[in-house]
């Protein structure tokens, strides 16, 4: 009576597929925003007034240091799999509320973006002696730059290896209980440790509880969200090795409109690679993360319970919620 009106309801698949391909999209507009560390020239307005060019996107690939160039395609390919990879495996999303893929847009369409420019460039008062602390790829000269920065990647591709492979298993649950759900319209209806589903009362679900046999499963109810979270601080590990950009071209200056003309603004220090660490785009990001996803694993820790009943729950389910131990 008091549900959801149906213009408010929009397909699971499609409203998820649109909100995470936005942050790609994003992500390369900003790597390739007409940005500058030189005073204005003419191959810079000329840049500038390309925009309409679908290949100035894919430009910044050409000009990146190594280091960057990672972080780039790194970002892209979570969200490759998270978009369109994602939608294709997943056999059936529960349609949403038009608020949630808005919300997403915006949260995507803003950090996509400040990410790509953070990723793009260095700052526009680095002088070419101060350039030298830093090597080809674009880390810093210090012992411990390269290390810190692949250990911060390996970390990033465990997280990204794990959030694909629980992902799967959810989905594999999902294509389990639908064949079963087309014969004759019935749903499954038999209880197994596996995790049937079935609630307490005997009423059947097309949800399932994941197999504890299952990797992270073991422990948690939400591992892929413990695996993005891992997968965003080894990125932001990997990003405190950076130095700036030594391209004059893709550099964090952005090109305003003043007067008729253009000028170089310095993007805000938080926006500076060298800057405090906990102030970076890539940290904002960890934590808007958690933030987002910690009430989100507490809800659905107790729905698991509500819908399966404390009885299986706790026969077949995960004790924490995300993180092991802890929480």
């Amino acid at each position: 009576r008091f549900g959801t009106p149906n213009w408010c309801s929009v397909s699971g698949t499609w409203g998820w597929l649109v909100m995470e391909i936005v942050a790609p999209i994003a992500f390369l507009v900003g790597l390739s925003a007409p940005l500058t560390t030189s005073p204005l020239s003419s191959s810079t307005i000329t840049l500038a007034a390309s925009w309409q060019h679908a290949g100035l996107l894919l430009e910044p690939f050409h000009h990146l240091p190594r280091a960057r160039l990672i972080l780039a395609v790194a970002f892209l390919i979570h969200y490759a799999n998270r978009s369109l990879v994602s939608t294709w495996r997943n056999p059936s999303r529960a349609k949403m509320h038009l608020a949630v893929p808005l919300s997403a847009i915006l949260f995507n369409g803003a950090n996509g973006f400040t990410l790509g420019m953070f990723i793009g460039g260095g700052f526009v008062a680095v002088t070419e002696s101060e350039r030298r602390d830093f090597d080809d790829d674009g880390l810093a000269r210090e012992p411990w730059a390269r290390a810190l920065f692949w250990t911060g990647m390996t970390i990033w591709a465990l997280g990204l290896a794990s959030n694909i492979y629980h992902d799967e298993v959810l989905y594999s649950l999902k294509r389990q209980s639908q064949p079963r759900e087309s014969r004759r319209g019935s749903k499954p209806t038999s209880p197994s440790p596996s995790g049937a589903a079935t609630t307490s009362k005997g009423r059947s679900q097309r949800y399932s509880i994941p197999p504890r046999s299952k990797g992270l499963y073991r422990f948690v109810s939400h591992p892929s969200y413990l695996s993005e979270w891992l997968e965003w601080l080894g990125y932001h590990l990997a990003s405190l090795s950076l130095g700036p950009a030594p391209f004059p071209s893709f550099a964090a200056t952005l090109l305003l409109r003043a007067g008729g003309g253009k000028r170089p603004v310095p993007l805000p220090q938080a926006l500076q690679p060298w800057r405090d660490w906990y102030l970076q785009p890539t940290a904002l990001f960890v934590l808007m993360e958690v933030a987002i996803m910690w009430p989100r694993a507490t809800s659905g820790h107790r729905w698991y319970e509500r819908t399966f009943g404390r009885k299986e729950w706790q026969a077949h389910g995960q004790r924490w919620v995300v993180i092991p131990g802890v929480w």
